[in-house]
């Protein structure tokens, strides 16, 4: 068995928001032979997530871990979900309390990583702001580099050159729309001194840093609350 840690960082006041997103877990086609450990960080939060698991069942391949901490910001709640990862994880994946996935969204990320690509991610729309972060006016050179493309379904793979570049300057690739090879973030952690800015844009930097290929899915998009 394979098995793919998703790591939740979970800070909220209202109700009913977590659970949304763990049922978009629930929902997944996860293909056989992999299992998927689901770590909730619950960052000191004013509404605790063991009250939004209460009535929710995960059963095999799903699994869930609920570890409160005393509050350290979104940093350090994704640094200790690392920490806290099966260490035969194969893939990790990052998912914001807020936000929840596509059906199919861990079945294609395997599936990039059955052909070969380390780092996938995927587009994403959020309600009022915008129908693709991709197409969006302050992401040119993405804009750019999909334009140029023939390809305009499946897995298109992106130079990692840049993919560096486009991290730093425009982040085309939000937290849960990421799913990477554990090997790739063993000594690279979330700076804790940002807490409400640019952590992740220097995390995943170094993580596409240390990939061989990156892939961009053309077929799925990821909904930011």
């Amino acid at each position: 068995m394979q098995n793919i840690s998703v790591i939740i960082p979970f800070f909220q006041r209202e109700p009913g928001i977590l659970a949304r997103a763990l049922n978009s877990i629930r929902s997944q086609h996860i293909p056989a032979g992999w299992t998927v450990e689901v770590i909730i960080i619950d960052d000191a939060s004013p509404h605790p997530a063991q009250e939004e698991v209460r009535d929710l069942h995960f059963i095999a391949p799903l699994y869930l871990k609920v570890i409160r901490q005393d509050n350290g910001g979104v940093g350090a709640a994704r640094n200790r979900g690392l920490k806290e990862a099966d260490r035969s994880a194969t893939l990790i994946a990052f998912l914001d309390s807020d936000d929840i996935w596509p059906v199919d969204h861990l079945a294609r990320a395997i599936q990039a990583n059955d052909n070969g690509f380390d780092f996938y991610f995927t587009d994403n729309c959020r309600e009022g702001h915008h129908e693709s972060h991709w197409r969006s006016s302050y992401l040119a050179e993405t804009a750019a580099f999909l334009n140029a493309s023939p390809q305009k379904t499946g897995f298109l793979e992106i130079p990692k050159d840049l993919m560096i570049g486009l991290t730093l300057g425009e982040f085309p690739s939000q937290a849960s729309t990421v799913v990477y090879k554990r090997s790739l973030h063993e000594g690279v952690h979330f700076d804790t001194d940002l807490r409400y800015s640019g952590e992740d844009v220097l995390f995943f930097t170094m993580v596409v840093a240390s990939a061989s290929r990156v892939c961009i899915d053309l077929d799925s998009m990821v909904e930011c609350g």
